[in-house]
């Protein structure tokens, strides 16, 4: 206990001491220590998360926490019994843990308990934290400070495309970004949302600048960026690609058009994208989300979760995803409603957090209407 708890702080002051130093994390006008106040309050949060999937919900075969870490353990001793398995299987060339394999029996999550036709990504989380787990000597909390320094990175690169955007709020805007309640608990523990947040960082500040002064390293981010997000969760790629091609193209327009532009250009992204199987019959997206609606919707079932909200399932047609959009996007921006939060308290902060993103949204796209950073703000609203 002792040993885990001084190596997890050894690695702290490491992490704490780059965000400090490195030139990655200097900004104008900020002092450093700031930036490492943030990172300290992330993995705070990140040990918090870590004791309530500890001490309170105690069943860890069902914490998404462990369940990952514990699976590692099996892909992790292989670099010691069979380095070559190992990195078949880590990079994907082997299926010794799929169903079936010589493997399969130590893992619980390399497969889902439901068909799944698509890519688990699961297994990019499992990938981590074997990797990980090199520096760990299996001391848990070692890895959450890891994921928290992920997901700090990720953000933090968000927020330095806004600084060069923005010309006030420059302390509220790195502090805002990483600490919204709900951002700050998620993105802190061992899941996958610190992968992702990292992804889509490294996308936005590599799209940015590729914009603006593009160099090769620009590029090469891009594209390691794109392939973080498809591993972790390919539906968020979905959207961010409209989004950032719609940018593109409404930059080389009038600002009067921007908005036009942006819209149609976007329309025409997801037309094609739901009609790419008559091109490319190998690749169908309507059936991709379908599943992947599906697969959410049975874990959920199957792990009997006490926050699902009644859907019905996808159905891979245009007719069907459009008849049922209108109440997914109510789901996503309006639920929980005022009148449900007494059922708990934990839904009183995300309540709080949709009020506070509506009225934002609201915010921005009344003071970006004139702005130069228009179609930009519309990359952000569209892909949100």
């Amino acid at each position: 206990m002792m040993f885990d708890i001084i190596l997890t702080l050894v690695y702290a002051l490491i992490l704490g001491w780059v965000i400090y130093r490195a030139p990655l994390f200097k900004v104008e006008g900020i002092k450093p220590y700031s930036f490492v106040s943030i990172f300290t309050i992330k993995v705070m949060a990140g040990v918090m998360l870590y004791l309530i999937y500890t001490y309170y919900y105690t069943d860890r075969s069902e914490a998404d926490i462990y369940r990952f870490y514990d699976d590692s353990e099996a892909l992790y001793q292989l670099i010691f019994t069979n380095l070559r398995e190992f990195l078949a299987n880590f990079f994907g060339f082997a299926s010794d843990f799929n169903s079936g394999g010589k493997y399969a029996h130590l893992m619980n999550n390399w497969m889902l308990p439901y068909d799944n036709p698509m890519y688990n990504d699961n297994r990019i989380v499992i990938r981590v934290h074997a990797l990980l787990r090199l520096l760990s000597f299996g001391s848990f909390n070692v890895h959450t400070v890891f994921f928290s320094f992920f997901s700090f990175t990720g953000l933090f690169l968000m927020a330095r495309v806004f600084y060069h955007l923005i010309d006030d709020w420059k302390y509220e805007l790195f502090f805002g970004v990483q600490l919204i309640p709900s951002v700050l608990f998620w993105s802190s523990g061992c899941l996958k949302e610190p992968i992702l947040f990292l992804g889509l960082g490294v996308f936005v500040y590599a799209f940015f600048f590729l914009n603006k002064s593009p160099k090769l390293w620009h590029w090469l981010c891009l594209i390691l960026s794109v392939c973080l997000i498809y591993l972790t969760k390919f539906y968020i790629l979905m959207a961010v690609i409209p989004a950032a091609l719609a940018y593109l193209i409404s930059r080389k327009v009038a600002d009067k058009y921007v908005v036009s532009v942006f819209g149609l250009t976007t329309l025409v992204l997801v037309l094609l994208a739901m009609n790419i199987q008559h091109l490319i019959p190998s690749i169908n997206f309507m059936q991709m989300l379908a599943f992947k609606q599906q697969n959410f919707v049975n874990l959920a079932v199957a792990e009997q979760a006490g926050s699902i909200v009644t859907t019905e399932y996808l159905e891979p047609t245009m007719l069907d995803m459009f008849l049922k959009a209108p109440r997914a996007l109510f789901i996503a921006f309006f639920k929980p409603l005022p009148w449900e939060v007494g059922r708990s308290p934990f839904i009183l902060m995300p309540m709080l957090e949709n009020i506070f993103f509506i009225l934002s949204l609201a915010w921005i796209i009344w003071n970006s209407r004139r702005s130069a950073h228009l179609s930009f703000s519309l990359f952000c609203i569209s892909f949100v």
